[in-house]
C-alpha cells in the first residue's frame, strides 16, 4: 500500500490541480483521498476483470472530487503526506501542459513514474552487479531507439567495442521492459491490456 500511494501521488495531485484547484486544496484534497481509500480499504474491492487499475483509480478520484468538494467537507492536512506540498508544486510548475487535459496530465505522470521506477530497478541490478558505470553511461539508450553507431564514445569509456555496447544495451532494454512488464502486471487482468499498457508507455 505504502507503494501503491507513493507511486500515484503526484499524479493524482497533477490531475486535482488540473482541474482548477489551489495547491494546497490539491494536496488536502489528494491526502484525503489517499485516506480514504487507505481507511476503507477501497483498493482491495478493485475489480480487475473490470478494467485496468489506472482508469478505476481516476473514477474513484472523479467520484471522491465531487463528493468532496460539492458538500464543501472539511479535509485534512499533514498526517502521513506522502510528498511536501513545496515538492510538489515544484514539480507541478515544470510540467509545460497548458493545453493538456487533466486525464492527459494524470496519465503521462502516471507513466513517467513507472519508468522512473523501473530504471531504478534495473539501475540496483547493476549495482549488485558491480556494473553502475556501465548503466551510468548506457541508461539514455534505455528507450532511445538510436542505432549502435552512436555507441562510438561509450565503447571507448568502457573500453568494449561499439558492436558489444550494442548487444549490451539491446539486454538492457529487454530487462527493463520486463521489470515494467511484472510492475503493471498488478493493475491488469489479461496479456492484451498488459501490452496495451506497455505501448501506452513507449509512446509517450
Amino acid at each position: 500500500m505504502d507503494t501503491l500511494c507513493n507511486t500515484y501521488w503526484f499524479p493524482i495531485y497533477v490531475y486535482v490541480r488540473r482541474r482548477g484547484y489551489s495547491a494546497h486544496d490539491a494536496q488536502d484534497l489528494t491526502q484525503e483521498f489517499f485516506y480514504r481509500v487507505v481507511s476503507d480499504k477501497s483498493f482491495g474491492r478493485a475489480d480487475r476483470g473490470k478494467g485496468k487499475f489506472r482508469s478505476y483509480l481516476l473514477g474513484a478520484l472523479n467520484h471522491f472530487l465531487a463528493d468532496e468538494w460539492d458538500k464543501k467537507r472539511a479535509v485534512k492536512r499533514g498526517g502521513g503526506q506522502v510528498v511536501s506540498l513545496e515538492a510538489a508544486e515544484e514539480k507541478y510548475l515544470q510540467i509545460a501542459s497548458t493545453g493538456v487535459s487533466p486525464e492527459k496530465v494524470f496519465d503521462h505522470r502516471w507513466g513517467m513514474i513507472l519508468l522512473e521506477q523501473g530504471i531504478r530497478r534495473l539501475h540496483e541490478e547493476f549495482k549488485a552487479e558491480k556494473k553502475e558505470l556501465q548503466f551510468e553511461l548506457l541508461k539514455e539508450y534505455l528507450i532511445d531507439a538510436s542505432g549502435s553507431s552512436r555507441y562510438d564514445g561509450v565503447a571507448r569509456k568502457l573500453s568494449l567495442s561499439p558492436n558489444r555496447v550494442a548487444v549490451i544495451v539491446y539486454r538492457m532494454r529487454e530487462r527493463f521492459r520486463a521489470l515494467l512488464r511484472a510492475e503493471l502486471a498488478h493493475t491488469v487482468l489479461t496479456r492484451e491490456d498488459l501490452d496495451e499498457e506497455l505501448r501506452h508507455l513507449f509512446d509517450k
